[in-house]
């Protein structure tokens, strides 16, 4: 049987997989959908975009801790998740700097917490690495021998929740702003979501563009809209805007760069809720808090611009 016949042969033997039993599926209530947390759907991926240096990396670490406590821990959902295996690719930051931001969340927790961590997190620091999910070859772009040995060492313990910290830094030297690229990337994560039954959350940049205001663009992401619209799930993170601190009483700089929006701009599975405010503690945890209420409403012309960003203001 030649190669050819041999492909067909196994796309058949897929198809007849995934043909569903109609009968079934219409008279069969169906078990109730799989969330690893709020709006992030088991099988799929989803992506935490920011500016850079606004807190995403923090986040991921909280919501990975959270994930495998089984308990909304800083407070972020108000409601807690089913606890699981986590598997966070570290791929941005050097090992110190973790280090530093897990060692802050450690005294938040008990003695119990840090023995489940222990079995239920696992953190990769691999930054330096050259780790990638794609690489380029004379055919191609094809799966990369490190997304190869990631799937064999992901059997170990199978994961609820893989974390990606950033794409950027996994894509194998892949063009971000080319869709086909992008595209054969996702499917590299959605093989993964599918081997283990778990979902994928990739952190992201944004385009400085989009950083405003209103904050729940879905196009807020840098490079191909491939990225947002396969997406099943897309949190925006950025810092309380001047107008709205100034709206809401917080007139000292430092106050208002310590609070944080997260913006759910889209849930395929889950309403899209209303915004979360985040405070940001003095060793850079973040923790579900509501600010100041509003005293003026901010009106769309005061949306600060992405050119009034400084980054090198930006603590974390």
């Amino acid at each position: 049987m030649g190669i050819m016949e041999n492909m067909d042969t196994g796309w058949s033997n897929k198809f007849e997989a995934a043909s569903m039993s109609l009968h079934t599926v219409l008279t069969e209530k169906p078990e109730p959908l799989d969330f690893v947390f709020p709006g992030l759907l088991a099988e799929t991926f989803g992506v935490l975009v920011s500016p850079g240096g606004v807190g995403k990396s923090f986040l991921a670490l909280q919501k990975a801790i959270s994930v495998a406590l089984g308990k909304d821990l800083f407070g972020i959902w108000g409601e807690d998740p089913e606890q699981g295996q986590v598997v966070v690719l570290s791929l941005e930051d050097p090992e110190a700097v973790t280090r530093h931001r897990l060692f802050a969340m450690g005294h938040h927790l008990s003695e119990v917490d840090k023995a489940q961590l222990q079995e239920n997190l696992d953190i990769l620091s691999l930054n330096g690495e050259g780790f990638s999910l794609m690489q380029q070859t004379a055919d191609g772009l094809k799966p990369s021998a490190a997304v190869k040995g990631l799937e064999r060492y992901l059997q170990q313990k199978p994961p609820r929740l893989i974390m990606v910290d950033t794409l950027n830094r996994a894509l194998g030297g892949a063009n971000e702003n080319c869709s086909t690229a992008m595209s054969a990337i996702i499917n590299e994560v959605e093989k993964l979501n599918k081997k283990f039954g778990c979902a994928s959350l990739i952190l992201h940049h944004t385009n400085k563009a989009s950083y405003s205001a209103s904050g729940g663009s879905q196009g807020a992401s840098r490079g191909s809209s491939a990225i947002p619209d396969n997406a099943r799930f897309q949190e925006n993170l950025q810092l309380m805007q001047e107008k709205e601190a100034t709206a809401r009483g917080l007139e000292d700089e430092a106050e208002r760069r310590s609070w944080v929006r997260l913006d759910l701009s889209k849930a395929n599975y889950a309403p899209v809720g209303n915004e979360i405010w985040l405070k940001r503690d003095s060793e850079g945890v973040l923790w579900g808090e509501m600010p100041p209420p509003l005293a003026v409403k901010e009106s769309n012309s005061s949306r600060r611009k992405a050119s009034d960003v400084d980054d090198s203001l930006i603590p974390w």
